[in-house]
């Protein structure tokens, strides 16, 4: 594919010419068409140094509608970047489902930079493959239209290039150091990129442009992107008549749990106390660390998640925590892939994020409720394994909790709720409804316990029927999973 690049014939300027008003009208069509069906589009442009992209980009944005565009340039990690996991600082960037996001180089280009320099090991290089790959199939699997580009020129042909760049006063400023160092390289970046190109575990194919011509290049990727945005609009239209297939529930292993355990009010204020002076001193150990945490509480109705939250917030420095309350998706994060606004929660270094309901929504109340296709749940899995790993991967704790109650308790908290002025406010309308499908739900979280249960991101089932119990096994579980990700013994904690 890179030798056929190489040795096209240049093209003539008069012929492109002849043609560029019909190209150009050709994406405008597609482009206001898909903003029309609302299909996100993705364009990530790369290639070898001295290949023209900078300027590649700036014709696609002439010939397109840049109202509709958002452009992200290759720039170096920032300090806010590194605290994250890797993927991150690309969610930030996910494009809304009316418009495009063209990324030059993107989450290719420093990884590439990154193996041709000898950074990364073959199981390190290995590992970013899988990475990239996974989430370029996150996205396509989300309903987004990823379009990759490689603009390639020979090793000659680089060479020709810079000579030519560096002789014209105009061009000279387009070269740079990085740009010298990469052309030493091409050997190693052809190497590199034919790897990622060739992956058994890649989902989305590569484009290669000859560079070597601009009229030829300017061709190319006008009738690339053409193509590729037609297909997304033929996509859209096969997704809408796609028949919809039941998801079967699982058993009910909640059922297991004692939900007779119970404190007495002198042991759990003891027992508070103990665990609390311990959490806040995890928190520091935490910080000190460069560590972060995700706190995710999940559970019925009633269930007491709020309870535990703030006896858990009551322990920490209110300086290095947020608590976000999970509600309906707003109309901004329905247009982007449904994990973009938990990605955008996510904790940096030294902070923690304790979620009230969460991620596991996908899987619980949008399965039952209907809110997202068969196709779209199944997929949720890894989706939600991933994102999970990843950020494991960043030095985030990850500890889920689901908290468990009877139906018979749940319905006295509930007339509890209406007769008690300050607290009718919990009780909703909604919640009498969930009431009778509460089979389905805990079959539904069964499911996800057995499905999303990992060593590094476990679920804990605290069994809620005594609201003290419930809020000292929070806080004694937290500590433990803290103290494990930094290798400390719990009994070694000091008040």
């Amino acid at each position: 594919m890179f030798e056929r690049a190489a040795k096209s014939e240049p093209m003539d300027k008069d012929f492109l010419d002849a043609h560029e008003d019909e190209l150009r009208g050709a994406l405008l069509d597609a482009q206001f068409e898909l903003r029309a069906l609302r299909r996100p589009v993705v364009l990530l442009l790369s290639g070898v140094a001295g290949s023209g992209r900078g300027r590649s980009m700036e014709r696609l944005l002439h010939w397109l509608d840049t109202r509709g565009i958002e452009v992200h340039a290759a720039t170096p990690d920032e300090p806010q970047d590194q605290d994250r996991p890797w993927a991150w600082r690309w969610w930030l960037r996910l494009p809304p489902d009316d418009r495009m996001a063209f990324f030059l180089d993107g989450w290719v280009g420093q990884a590439i930079e990154q193996r041709t320099a000898d950074l990364l090991s073959d199981q390190e290089w290995s590992s970013m493959r899988s990475r990239i790959h996974a989430w370029e199939a996150h996205l396509v699997a989300n309903g987004m239209h990823v379009i990759k580009i490689w603009l390639h020129l020979s090793q000659p042909q680089q060479q020709a290039e810079l000579r030519r760049r560096r002789v014209e006063s105009r061009e000279l400023w387009h070269v740079e150091p990085t740009d010298l160092l990469a052309a030493a390289r091409h050997g190693r970046t052809v190497a590199a990129v034919t790897e990622l190109m060739q992956d058994p575990e890649a989902s989305v194919p590569w484009h290669v442009v000859a560079a070597h011509c601009p009229n030829r290049r300017a061709w190319e990727l006008a009738t690339v992107l053409r193509d590729e945005l037609r297909a997304a609009v033929a996509a859209v239209r096969v997704a809408e008549n796609a028949p919809e297939r039941p998801v079967p529930l699982a058993g009910n292993v909640l059922q297991q749990l004692d939900l007779g355990q119970s404190l007495g009010k002198k042991e759990y204020r003891q027992q508070m106390d103990f665990w609390s002076a311990r959490l806040r001193m995890m928190q520091r150990w935490m910080r000190a660390d460069g560590r972060a945490a995700i706190i995710v509480l999940e559970g019925m109705d009633a269930a007491g998640k709020g309870g535990a939250i703030r006896r858990l917030t009551g322990s920490f420095d209110p300086r290095y925590y947020d608590v976000h309350s999970i509600a309906a998706p707003t109309s901004v994060e329905k247009s982007r892939p449904w994990l973009w606004r938990f990605w955008t929660r996510v904790p940096r270094r030294g902070r923690i994020a304790i979620f009230d309901r969460s991620w596991y929504g996908r899987v619980l109340v949008e399965r039952i409720e209907g809110f997202c296709s068969a196709d779209d749940r199944d997929r949720a899995w890894h989706e939600i394994r991933e994102f999970e790993q990843q950020c494991v991967s960043a030095r985030v704790v990850v500890v889920k909790f689901w908290l468990q109650i009877s139906a018979s308790e749940q319905l006295r908290r509930f007339e509890e709720r209406a007769e008690v002025e300050h607290k009718q406010h919990k009780l909703t309308d909604e919640d009498w409804r969930n009431r009778e499908k509460a089979p389905h739900y805990e079959a539904a979280a069964c499911d996800a316990f057995e499905r999303t249960h990992q060593p590094d991101a476990p679920w804990i089932l605290v069994a809620a029927e005594d609201k003290y119990h419930a809020r000292v096994e929070v806080l004694r579980r937290t500590v433990e999973c803290l103290a494990r990700s930094l290798g400390v013994e719990v009994d070694s904690i000091p008040d």
